[in-house]
C-alpha cells in the first residue's frame, strides 16, 4: 500500500509540472514518454477492449457532424479485429498545445487527474468506422508543429469530447498508429462506393472544379460515387444512379464530373455507402 501511494504521489507531482526542486521544463513538442506515464501504465496493467457502445453513423441523423481533417487509427488493418487497436494505445490528452496532460487514453481506459487519478472504461462512442470493423478517432485539426486536436469521446454535459495531443507521442504506442487525412483516405482503395452525407438535397455535378463552371447534371438521393481525382476541395468522380442497392434489377446511369467534396467547417461531405437503399 505504501509503495502504491508513493507511486501515485510521484505521478501527480510530475504531471502537475512540479518537483521538490522546482518546475519541470515543458516542451512545445513532447516526444519522449516521461517516467510518470510508465507509472501510469503500471496503474492500469490489463489492456481491455473499449466498451462497444456504437459508432457515429452519418446516415442516421448525424449528417452535419464535423469530421475534421482526418482520423487517428491503426497504421495497418488489424489481423484480429476482435482485439481493438485502442486497447494498446498510450496517448496523453492536453487542454491546449504545450500544457501538461490532464488525462490519458491508456490500455482501453480513460484516466484523468481531477485532482486525484481516476480511471473509467473508455467507450467507442464518438469514433467513426474507417474500414470494415475498424474504428478511429476523428482528427479535427492538425498543425504544422505536430499538435493535433481529436475527438476522443462523444460530447456531453462534461465537455465537447475533444483534446489536444502530439504526433511525437504516436511513435511510443505499442501498436503502430498514424494520422491519415481524408484526402488520402478517400483517394485510396475504398471498401464500398461513397455517397453524400446530405442526400436529401440535390448536388450539382459540374464540368470543372469550380462553382463557376456549368452543371453537367445533378446527383439525386440514390447514388454511388467513385473518386477519380482530387484537387483541393474538389473531386472528380464517376457517379452511378440509382445506387446498386436500390436498382431492383434496373440498369443504372453513369456520368463523370466534379463535386465539392469537403468544407472547412464540416470536413468531408462524403461517406461510405451503407448496404441499403438511399438514406
Amino acid at each position: 500500500m505504501k509503495r502504491w501511494m508513493a507511486m501515485v504521489f510521484t505521478l501527480l507531482m510530475l504531471t502537475a509540472g512540479c518537483s521538490a526542486t522546482g518546475p519541470v521544463p515543458r516542451s512545445d513538442v513532447p516526444g519522449d514518454i516521461p517516467a510518470s506515464e510508465a507509472e501510469l501504465r503500471a496503474l492500469v496493467p490489463e489492456p481491455r477492449n473499449p466498451l462497444p457502445t456504437g459508432t457515429v453513423f452519418f446516415w442516421a441523423g448525424q449528417e452535419d457532424a464535423d469530421l475534421g481533417v482526418g482520423y487517428l487509427g491503426p497504421a495497418q488493418v488489424p489481423a484480429n479485429r476482435k482485439i481493438h487497436w485502442a486497447s494498446a494505445l498510450l496517448l496523453p490528452l492536453f487542454a491546449q498545445p504545450g500544457d501538461v496532460p490532464w488525462g490519458w487514453l491508456v490500455n482501453g481506459w480513460l484516466v484523468t487527474k481531477s485532482p486525484t487519478l481516476h480511471k473509467e472504461p473508455f467507450t467507442t462512442r464518438g469514433m467513426v468506422e474507417v474500414a470494415e470493423g475498424v474504428q478511429a478517432f476523428v482528427v479535427l485539426e492538425k498543425r504544422d508543429d505536430g499538435w493535433f486536436r481529436l475527438r476522443y469521446a462523444e460530447p456531453d454535459r462534461h465537455g465537447d469530447g475533444t483534446a489536444w495531443s502530439h504526433v511525437g507521442r504516436l511513435e511510443h504506442s505499442p501498436a503502430p498508429v498514424e494520422i491519415e487525412l481524408w484526402r488520402e483516405h478517400f483517394s485510396g482503395d475504398l471498401p464500398s462506393p461513397l455517397f453524400y452525407r446530405r442526400s436529401d438535397v440535390r448536388h450539382a455535378l459540374r464540368r470543372g472544379p469550380s462553382v463557376d463552371t456549368a452543371a453537367a447534371g445533378w446527383i439525386g438521393a440514390s447514388h454511388d460515387i467513385f473518386p477519380l481525382e482530387v484537387q483541393g476541395d474538389w473531386m472528380k468522380i464517376r457517379v452511378t444512379q440509382p445506387s446498386i442497392w436500390c436498382r431492383q434489377g434496373k440498369r443504372g446511369k453513369t456520368a463523370q464530373g466534379w463535386i465539392q467534396w469537403r468544407s472547412a467547417d464540416k470536413g468531408p461531405w462524403l461517406w461510405y455507402r451503407p448496404e441499403g437503399c438511399a438514406p
